[in-house]
């Protein structure tokens, strides 16, 4: 299949003009795929939710493409999905078949330890304070959720170890919250624990304690919490070999968490919406009430404005049928008529001091 060159800068462009989803279907690969090619290039992407909040009108942040070594380097996309080295992955096949079928992924959990990533080199670290400094041992450095007993370490370190480098391959991350494990995967993080099974073994009648708890050998790995959470423990199979569909689970649980939460998010900016428009609304009421109030009042100031200047004008022509009219009644009038004035709400006139008539 012909080869797609495209630089750093036009693959940028393109993640953030459609979702990756869409865009990888374009060129026959899979999300994780693309997603990992922009990791190593680094190119952000858009978060979660983002698409459903664009659609919606609904203010979005872009980030800013970063400066890069990589910057003139060319990124190549081919239809096939064999894209910067990775293997072609049909986009119809389950994701169990792609971390199957694809030689790069590191599923498979070998015996001796290779490599170690950063988190399973501070593990160690961090063992070896504890064994030496018991109680006072440095609680900054980071590690691994591993809860065995030492004959089980190293197998536990090297699933670990193991799991946390297929999370990275598939675009996902893995930190350290309060000494707890997190895998973040599309935004929601999943915690991690990985302990040995004990087994309760009694001791004498009139023993104390009754029981005593005696390790197995047996490793769980612990998935999550509440909604998301899972055991996976040893059994006929081990958890080595259940590696694969431990990160197709999580994935799955992930993708449809990050779906509801995008949901829900997008269903309160609706009812947040829904309830400014509402208050809008009400205000816009209120005002038109207060308008009209004030139109009822203006009209019967009118009224009585036009009744004052009508008697006004009565009692000016009463006081002229009998004869000259004095100057206290003349400066009565002009009071009077100042007053109508004042009070007509058409005339606008200046509130006026108050008089000796």
């Amino acid at each position: 299949m012909e080869k797609i060159s495209i630089t750093r800068q036009e693959l940028y462009d393109l993640i953030w003009s459609a979702p990756i989803s869409r865009l990888a279907k374009n060129y026959g690969i899979l999300d994780y795929q693309l997603r990992k090619i922009c990791n190593d290039f680094n190119i952000p992407v858009p978060q979660n939710g983002y698409w459903q909040k664009l659609k919606y009108n609904k203010p979005v942040s872009k980030i800013a493409l970063p400066p890069d070594l990589n910057e003139d380097k060319k990124i190549l996309l081919s239809a096939n999905g064999q894209e910067n080295g990775q293997t072609a992955q049909s986009a119809s096949h389950s994701e169990l078949d792609i971390i199957l079928n694809d030689p790069n992924t590191p599923s498979s959990v070998p015996e001796v330890l290779t490599k170690p990533h950063f988190l399973t080199v501070e593990t160690k670290r961090h063992w070896a304070d504890f064994k030496l400094k018991r109680y006072e041992y440095d609680r900054s450095i980071p590690h691994l959720s591993i809860r065995v007993e030492k004959p089980n370490r190293n197998r536990a370190l090297i699933f670990m170890d193991t799991l946390v480098k297929l999370l990275e391959y598939r675009g996902h991350k893995v930190v350290i919250k309060n000494t707890e494990t997190h895998a973040i995967l599309f935004g929601v993080e999943i915690q991690l624990d990985l302990r040995e099974a004990g087994k309760r073994i009694p001791n004498p009648p009139g023993s104390y304690p009754t029981f005593e708890v005696v390790p197995t050998g047996e490793l769980i790995l612990k998935t999550g919490k509440y909604s998301i959470d899972k055991e996976w423990r040893d059994g006929k199979i081990l958890i080595e070999q259940m590696l694969p569909k431990i990160i197709v689970w999580m994935e799955a649980k992930a993708s449809d968490w990050a779906e509801m939460m995008a949901n829900n998010e997008l269903d309160r900016h609706n009812k947040k919406m829904k309830q400014e428009f509402e208050a809008a609304k009400k205000a816009l009421q209120e005002q038109e009430l207060n308008s009209f109030n004030e139109l009822l009042l203006d009209a019967e100031r009118f009224n009585k404005a036009k009744m004052l200047r009508i008697y006004i004008e009565a009692f000016k022509e009463n006081a002229l049928g009998n004869g000259p009219i004095a100057i206290e009644t003349e400066l009565w009038i002009q009071w009077a008529l100042k007053r109508a004035d004042w009070y007509d709400p058409l005339t606008n006139a200046e509130n006026l001091p108050f008089e000796n008539r």
